[in-house]
């Protein structure tokens, strides 16, 4: 089974190169996908092999593939060889994109085919008749909505939680930066700010009647001697 689709992204060919091979994005994107797992580092041209588990079809049946991105052309062209296993049996899968960069937005063209030797006759032509299609077309349009959403919010705004990133052997490491300090009144506990309260309250109770009495004696004293 064969399946040819062509799509318009709102980004620059680098950047929907880079989602293409991005694993993290490419989960977000794959229609059922739950888990995308990539196994070592990249090989030197940027392919990757991957492991991932899906919920597909009408009765949302679960898919387990190995897969590979592999022939990659950085930013024009990547391919993908997967095989696995599904309700119906055994399945692989093999296709291409091409990318081509057009006044600040990116064409794309994909062909894929499809072997699913045990699917039923009913479920190969619900394929054929366009769901495959439209599997195709809903991955793009999930790209192209997170790129539209990037450009949008992106563009000229500085990140307030900035994350710093780095790979070691162990895996990734996410550094948070310090969270900014609170102002003082704002780190005291409630006992500690009810106590600084109540002592300024006590001050200047004390200042009023002192200002008070000063009042009296001085406009006071003459009165009480007549």
């Amino acid at each position: 089974m064969r399946i040819e689709s062509t799509y318009a992204f709102p980004a620059e060919i680098e950047r929907v190169y880079a989602a293409l091979t991005d694993p993290d994005e490419l989960r977000r994107i794959i229609p059922g996908c739950e888990r995308l797992i990539q196994f070592g580092p990249p090989t030197p041209d940027g392919g990757a092999t991957l492991e991932a588990r899906l919920r597909l079809g009408r009765g949302h049946g679960v898919y387990t593939a190995a897969a590979a991105l592999e022939r990659l052309r950085q930013p024009t062209h990547l391919g993908l060889v997967a095989e696995g296993a599904g309700p119906t049996g055994p399945f692989t899968l093999r296709g291409s994109i091409d990318l081509v960069a057009q006044n600040g937005h990116t064409l794309g063209a994909s062909v894929w085919d499809l072997a699913i030797p045990g699917l039923p006759a009913d479920e190969a032509h619900h394929l054929e008749d366009g769901a495959g299609t439209r599997l195709v077309e809903t991955a793009c349009e999930r790209l192209a909505g997170h790129l539209r959403s990037e450009r949008m919010n992106g563009e000229g705004q500085i990140d307030p939680l900035p994350i710093l990133r780095a790979d070691t052997r162990r895996g990734k490491i996410i550094l948070l930066p310090e969270e900014p300090r609170a102002p003082l009144g704002a780190r005291l506990s409630p006992m500690v700010r009810a106590g600084v309260w109540a002592g300024a309250g006590l001050l200047v109770g004390v200042a009023i009647i002192a200002l008070g009495a000063g009042i009296a004696r001085r406009w006071g004293g003459p009165a009480n001697g007549e």
